[in-house]
């Protein structure tokens, strides 16, 4: 699913968006954190696909029945916007382009100025998880007795809300422009709906489940026994 060049037209073609849908990085020329084939504005030309390796190109997500669509992009470091005119340039082009693609207005968010980095959410987890890793009864009663005021002390919980709290922000922003967004679609609720979504947005997408959940790493030890 979304490892083929059908599935995203499929998907474009559901939703009646219009973009053009990159086929560049098939065999990951552009860049290997980008999907093999996503979409962009149709204003993006392929002259702005090379500069930043995938770093802001704005890439798109979904679209409503109006025009409007919803689009994420990786930003470039603040200290080369801040500092290179020409990645300054660069950004204000992709604005323009997503801008011109659907004939409305556009409104950013940063959300690493407005939600918990990486390195909180895996400490708050971590916390979180470890309540259920309980090898005995005594273990347990001593828990049970400081469930909630640990619970609510692990931070996990809060991480949850400020997630909520910034999807709601986003509906109420993107409501007012006469849009919509991913949550809303009825097919992302079903099985297979919620399947495609997390395959297009998290997997296709690049996300680096073994860096950031280590699950299937193995720790030094067993690394060092095996060899």
């Amino acid at each position: 699913m979304f490892d083929s060049l059908d599935d995203w037209v499929q998907d474009l073609s559901r939703l009646r968006g219009t973009g053009r849908l990159v086929t560049e990085n098939t065999h990951f020329e552009l860049s290997s954190h980008l999907p093999q084939f996503f979409i962009v504005p149709s204003y993006v030309s392929e002259a702005d696909l090379t500069p930043y390796q995938g770093y802001g190109l704005p890439m798109w997500c979904w679209s409503h029945h109006s025009g409007c669509g919803l689009f994420k992009t990786s930003s470039l470091p603040v200290t080369v916007l801040q500092e290179d005119p020409v990645a300054q340039a660069y950004m204000e082009k992709m604005l323009t382009a997503v801008a011109h693609n659907y004939l409305f207005s556009v409104k950013t968010e940063d959300l690493s100025d407005t939600l918990p980095s990486v390195q909180d959410l895996q400490l708050a987890y971590n916390k979180f998880k470890h309540f259920f890793l309980i090898e005995n009864t005594t273990d347990f009663w001593v828990s049970d007795v400081k469930w909630l005021s640990s619970l609510d002390s692990c931070g996990w919980l809060d991480i949850i809300r400020q997630c909520l709290q910034k999807a709601v922000e986003v509906v109420e922003c993107l409501e007012q422009e006469n849009a919509n967004v991913l949550i809303m679609d009825p097919f992302y609720r079903t099985l297979s709906g919620f399947q495609s979504l997390i395959q297009k947005e998290w997997v296709a997408g690049g996300h680096r489940f073994l860096d950031r959940c280590n699950q299937l790493h193995l720790k030094d030890r067993e690394v060092n026994t095996e060899t």
